[in-house]
């Protein structure tokens, strides 16, 4: 574990441990608290139908909100401390949904784990585990939030390839995170409390920006919340919603399409069904192969499908063939 893993995670363990006693951990030096009120975002409702109240989160906005998440999906949240988003999503994406929590710190998994006895909300799993290294198979899940937790990484890039690794072709990204408005002093950017406490790790809008387009993310969305500048610190960070998707698997290629806007509408929509189930993925210059699990419905779908889209899209070459227990579909410019 580097120096500033562990500076994170000490720093978050004895947080849990206040929580664990009943009281509020939300000092000065939380992620969230600024002097602006950063963390909130949750309505009365929502809170009550977990039982928990704003002090259980760290962060700087509602990720679940953001995500506008729906029932049957599958969400992962990084860092997810203890438990609130995680639990709320579980809510939201019910029934036949489930929501995944990742956190490094035993501590806090700890109390995420009681907060969800106390809620009773049966689909939810707490996983321990680093954001750099997410413990979850590929394209195993339709949404991943975060809230005021990415910055803490010392390495972005790799928690974004993560990111982008485990979410299924289509599949959204929506976090709520802090980013540096203006360069913050060398000094501060070393200090690894500061680190800690979601100052120092803070990139710029257009760093965060360029890392998800390197991680493989498409339409890149962040949208500013709250500014805040810091006592005795030069520079000015802000609060701020931040969306990406990846690619689905038709979605890969730029192909000159017959279809007026509401049948494109509709043809996605019969996609969908099938795109949240390829078990390998690969994209190259000018086309993609997405690998499916064989059965008679899944193959009558795509082979449906393929002939729509030979009909309409002059653009591109269709083929699906048969390998074993395997479907191989693969699409490329003509």
């Amino acid at each position: 574990m580097s120096d500033i893993q562990d500076a994170v995670r000490e720093r978050y363990a004895a947080k849990a441990l206040v929580m664990a006693q009943g009281a509020s951990c939300c000092d000065s030096s939380c992620c969230g608290d600024t002097g602006s009120g950063m963390n909130d975002g949750y309505s009365a409702t929502e809170l009550a139908s977990v039982g928990l109240d704003p002090t259980a989160s760290l962060g700087c906005g509602n990720p679940a909100l953001l995500a506008d998440l729906r029932p049957g999906e599958r969400v992962l949240d990084l860092g997810s401390g203890a438990g609130l988003d995680v639990l709320l999503s579980a809510r939201r994406v019910a029934p036949g949904g489930h929501a995944y929590g990742v956190d490094m710190t035993d501590e806090m998994l700890a109390v995420a784990r009681e907060n969800q006895a106390k809620t009773a909300v049966p689909n939810a799993t707490f996983l321990k585990g680093t954001i750099e290294q997410i413990p979850l198979p590929d394209a195993s899940v339709d949404v991943v939030i975060s809230n005021c937790v990415i910055n803490l990484a010392a390495d972005k890039r790799v928690v974004l390839r993560e990111a982008h690794r485990v979410l299924r072709p289509g599949g959204r990204f929506a976090v709520a995170d802090m980013v540096a408005l203006a360069e913050l002093p060398p000094d501060v950017k070393r200090s690894l409390d500061q680190w800690a406490g979601c100052v120092a790790g803070t990139i710029s809008i257009e760093e965060y920006t360029t890392a998800l387009r390197d991680a493989g993310f498409k339409g890149v969305d962040i949208e500013i919340t709250r500014e805040a500048r810091l006592d005795g610190v030069d520079g000015a960070i802000a609060s701020a919603y931040i969306r990406a998707r990846k690619d689905s698997v038709i979605g890969s290629l730029d192909l000159a399409c017959s279809l007026s806007e509401a049948e494109a509408a509709l043809r996605r929509t019969e996609w969908a069904a099938v795109e949240a189930s390829p078990v390998e993925r690969t994209e190259r210059e000018g086309g993609v192969e997405a690998t499916y699990r064989a059965g008679p419905e899944l193959r009558g779908r795509l082979e449906r499908l393929l002939e729509l889209e030979r009909e309409c899209c002059a653009g591109a070459r269709w083929e699906l063939r048969e390998e074993g227990d395997l479907l191989r579909m693969s699409i490329s410019a003509t």
